[in-house]
């Protein structure tokens, strides 16, 4: 990894990461199998070295933070996962949760900020 990018991602370190769904489905399938990362639909457009990369930019941070909604759904791709992997991942994102921030802003306080209806 570049300098620069050693630099940038220490001056968040403190602050943490958010990961969203097709990451987190990402860092959860290589877990459990690197080969599978590219024979998984919903992963196919990765590749393990992705994966490592993954792994060593997250280690930079001191949290990472996900939403329930994004964890929804993670869950509901990992159970699109052929058994054994489906239950690994599950046991390896239950674990996770346990270690990561979970943030979440009310429905009814997000829709009602101005730049919503551009980004929804």
């Amino acid at each position: 990894m570049r300098d620069y990018t050693r630099k940038l991602l220490g001056k968040y370190k403190n602050r943490g990461v958010i990961v969203d769904t097709n990451i987190l489905l990402l860092l959860f399938v290589g877990s459990v199998n690197k080969d599978r990362i590219s024979k998984f639909k919903r992963t196919e457009q990765f590749l393990p070295k992705d994966y490592d990369l993954l792994v060593e930019i997250l280690s930079f941070f001191s949290k990472i933070v996900v939403t329930p909604n994004i964890l929804t759904e993670v869950n509901s791709l990992i159970n699109q996962l052929s058994e054994p992997e489906r239950s690994k991942s599950l046991e390896f994102l239950a674990k996770a949760v346990t270690e990561w921030d979970e943030f979440y802003v009310e429905s009814s306080i997000v829709t009602q900020e101005e730049k919503f209806t551009k980004f929804g």
